[in-house]
């Protein structure tokens, strides 16, 4: 399957960050991670784009990550995707470690890592890695484990995972 896709930031502020995925042969578009303080602007920039909504994704339960999720999915009718063990208002399809799903000519690939949460996850798609707060920018490290759902011994297992990618993969916390 052809990667003809884009990737950006969407914002640099805040807690979470936010990913947009478009596939350019399709218009088709992804949000990893929206936040509810920038709704409006994500809605606007995709409609200024000419994108279509296709699916939002959360890496885990945590409000400053999925607090858009199921309100974009409400007003577009997109999916709002997270792995299977999230209790989460609103997710529309749940995906298992590994699986799969495909968005015009872009794949995506979820790989469960629990540890910051039960249901973490990265995101995987053309050589880049989503993490969530699985990882931190710069010298932050590893997610934070002393949050609700945080479990130090299985987020330390977790990080097996990574051997899974290339050591050229892009991440993307």
């Amino acid at each position: 399957m052809s990667q003809c896709m884009q990737i950006e930031q969407l914002n640099r502020e805040g807690w979470a960050r936010t990913y947009l995925v478009v596939c350019e042969e399709s218009s088709k578009a992804a949000l990893v991670d929206p936040i509810w303080e920038n709704l409006e602007l994500d809605l606007a920039l995709l409609k200024s784009r000419e994108y279509v909504l296709q699916m939002v994704i959360g890496t885990h339960t945590h409000a400053d990550h999925i607090s858009a999720g199921w309100l974009l999915a409400e007003r577009t009718g997109c999916e709002f995707i997270m792995l299977e063990s999230a209790s989460t208002h609103g997710v529309t399809q749940y995906v298992v470690n590994h699986e799969k799903l495909e968005m015009g000519s872009v794949s995506f690939t979820f790989h469960a890592v629990p540890g910051h949460t039960t249901d973490s996850m990265l995101v995987e798609v053309s050589g880049h890695i989503m993490t969530g707060d699985f990882l931190f920018n710069g010298s932050g490290g590893v997610g934070r484990d002393d949050l609700p759902g945080g479990d130090v011994e299985a987020h330390w297992n977790s990080l097996q995972v990574l051997n899974r990618f290339s050591g050229d993969v892009k991440v993307l916390s």
